[in-house]
């Protein structure tokens, strides 16, 4: 019973976008492949660790000669494979998290039971997708759906993780997820940087719960790594430029369009 749900769980995470599914069966291969390679490993030389599977690099200055060097070889591949294991953590299970408790949640896309069982639990009243419309998309399709048969709002608002949203886009952001009833789920692909940042700008220009919580929006905690060599910095750079206006007295969002029941909002 216990395995046979646990397998349903698997199909319908791996069934809810072709990217996910793509990265689910990578990393299956990729297991498999370092079981194989360990266990002929061990068949050959008793006693071995789990080192074997590092990078051969890494394991070698790891047993160097300088103390140094093995400390900093370990700390790095430590390190690595906490983080590994912590993404992929966060997006088996949906990167779900709170952002105003009884307000607004945020997650990465969510398959059709994931979905049905937040909404439930939280009593969701309304979906941001900030994917955009994408009709004929499996993902899509199932989402709208899904939102349809919960009896929901689900509203489309598209943005991209590689670029900076103009003022007006910032603003009609805020404007939509003001006027969006409440509780209200935002998701993005992987819940990492896009909807990092639209949960910051609810924090910081709707709920005006300070910069420092706003912040914490965009974090690795949710995913996001703000490098400037890595695409989603455009959200950081975004944040940065909207924080002075955010952060204004008085600061109020410009009025949303109206969103009919359970009906699908694109703005584009």
């Amino acid at each position: 019973m216990i395995i046979a749900a646990i397998f349903a769980s698997i199909y319908e995470k791996i069934s809810t976008d072709r990217s996910i599914a793509l990265a689910s069966l990578s990393i299956l291969l990729a297991l498999l492949l370092a079981y194989y390679r360990l266990k002929q490993h061990v068949r050959h030389n008793p006693g071995s660790s789990l080192r074997y599977l590092l990078p051969r690099f890494l394991v070698m200055r790891a047993k160097g000669d300088s103390r140094a060097g093995r400390w900093l070889a370990r700390t790095l591949l430590w390190s690595v494979s906490a983080v590994t294991i912590y993404v992929a953590v966060l997006l088996y299970w949906g990167n779900f998290g709170t952002v105003i408790r009884g307000q607004v949640y945020r997650s990465a896309q969510l398959g059709s039971a994931t979905m049905s069982f937040n909404v439930r639990r939280y009593g969701i009243k309304a979906i941001i997708n900030l994917r955009g419309s994408n009709p004929g998309q499996a993902w899509y399709e199932r989402e709208v759906a899904d939102a349809k048969a919960l009896g929901i709002y689900h509203i489309d608002f598209r943005m991209s993780a590689k670029r900076q949203l103009s003022r007006e886009q910032a603003e009609e952001l805020i404007a939509l997820m003001a006027q969006a009833p409440k509780p209200l789920l935002i998701h993005c692909a992987s819940g990492a940087d896009r909807t990092g940042l639209a949960a910051a700008l609810y924090v910081a220009a709707i709920a005006k719960a300070g910069h420092e919580k706003a912040q914490a929006q965009l974090s690795p905690f949710f995913g996001h790594l703000s490098l400037p060599f890595l695409p989603g910095y455009a959200m950081d750079r975004t944040w940065e430029e909207f924080t002075q206006l955010l952060n204004k007295v008085g600061h109020e969002a410009r009025p949303a369009p109206a969103t009919p029941g359970s009906d699908t909002i694109d703005l584009q």
